[in-house]
């Protein structure tokens, strides 16, 4: 894969103009005060900017639209893509999630399936769980009991531990 030049990328509806439901690859919305005038400081600051928008995925016409629509607020027809590459830099978009680059750890709370995230933490508590048990028994029979009944999802005994724990 070739370095391309960097850039930003700023999706369309709902980030860039106002979306209140598909009206046709034709409609675009009031322009977004508040990210227009970020996309403006960026391109001052010589820093290209794409419109980065699913709605010309199946329909190129819908190119012109958009770069017309940002002719008349930036006054430049700005690059429109669907495609990302090497030199995109960010994403600018309202159903982004970020995710911590090799980690896999979701970084922003805005996901719909933000929990499934909280399901993998307690699969991975499980495991460290399952490789402590026999080491804590040793130490301390009755919490390593407790341990093997939370792992196998039965209720814990009510002896009481003699580390208080």
């Amino acid at each position: 894969m070739s370095k391309t030049r960097p850039w930003v990328g700023v999706d369309f509806d709902g980030v860039l103009a106002h979306y209140d439901g598909w009206k046709g690859w034709q409609h675009t919305g009031e322009p977004i005060p508040g990210i227009v005038k970020r996309v403006k400081a960026l391109l001052v600051s010589g820093t290209p900017v794409k419109i980065f928008t699913a709605r010309v995925a199946e329909n190129t016409e819908a190119v012109e639209v958009i770069r017309n629509w940002a002719q008349t607020q930036f006054g430049v027809a700005l690059e429109v893509t669907n495609v990302k590459d090497d030199g995109m830099l960010e994403l600018w978009d309202d159903r982004a999630v970020a995710i911590e680059r090799n980690t896999g750890r979701v970084l922003s709370n805005n996901s719909r399936f933000y929990d499934l995230n909280a399901e993998s933490e307690i699969a991975r508590l499980r495991v460290l769980c399952a490789e402590a048990e026999p080491l804590v028994s040793v130490v301390c029979p009755t919490l390593g009991e407790r341990i093997r009944a939370a792992l196998n999802h039965e209720p814990a005994t009510s002896v009481d531990c003699p580390h208080g724990q």
